[in-house]
């Protein structure tokens, strides 16, 4: 019996990393506009930077929320160097961590964080 396409697809899934430093569930991951960096939110209101090719960690930081990470991604147009939050405690966060994809700053330049 042939699968249809997209069950076919999750058939074929395969892990190619594991990236196991949070310490609670991990809610959101996305990819940098390069591809390169990825960026993760979890339970432990943390947000990590991981080196796709390497698998490791190359920032981690307390993400200033009072609640879950929920979602963290990097702002279109922004060249990789602003993260934009959301979590459990209803704020969102925007975060200006890296001078560019490749270099780390102080951890975290704190620009505003914004009521919903």
């Amino acid at each position: 019996m042939r699968l249809p396409p997209l069950q076919d697809l999750v058939m074929r899934l395969q892990i190619h990393r594991k990236l196991d430093r949070h310490t609670g569930c991990v809610n959101t991951v996305s990819f940098s506009e390069v591809g390169d960096i990825l960026v993760s939110g979890s339970d432990d209101q943390r947000v990590m930077l991981w080196d796709w090719d390497t698998g490791t960690v190359k920032l981690e930081f307390h993400s200033g929320h009072g609640g879950n990470v929920f979602q963290a991604r990097f702002m279109p147009c922004s060249d990789d160097q602003t993260i934009v939050t959301c979590a459990a405690d209803g704020e969102v966060g925007f975060l200006a961590p890296l001078l560019s994809c490749s270099t780390l700053v102080d951890l975290i330049h704190r620009l505003s964080f914004h009521q919903l």
